[in-house]
């Protein structure tokens, strides 16, 4: 996957945080709001800026390459 530009992952960060508002119950939620808790809002200490390039946690991974249709690029690569 290509790198994904920091404003673009913060974006989609507080999209996908707002749709798992108040939605702990759910593997989305709970993995935002462990995130939230811990970095205390801070993107710095986000999950997503642990990884080279802000690659994203697996909640804006998955927008992203379902946004940009990346995963079907990734497979035709694979299959070539």
């Amino acid at each position: 996957m290509n790198n994904i530009k920091k404003s673009v992952a913060l974006l989609l960060c507080d999209k996908i945080r707002q749709e798992n508002s108040g939605r702990w119950y759910t593997w989305g939620g709970l993995t935002c709001w462990s995130c939230m808790r811990s970095s205390k809002g801070n993107p710095a200490k986000m999950r997503m800026r642990k990884k080279k390039g802000y690659l994203g946690c697996r909640l804006v991974n998955g927008w992203y390459a379902t946004l940009t249709g990346s995963k079907a690029k990734e497979r035709l690569r694979k299959l070539n």
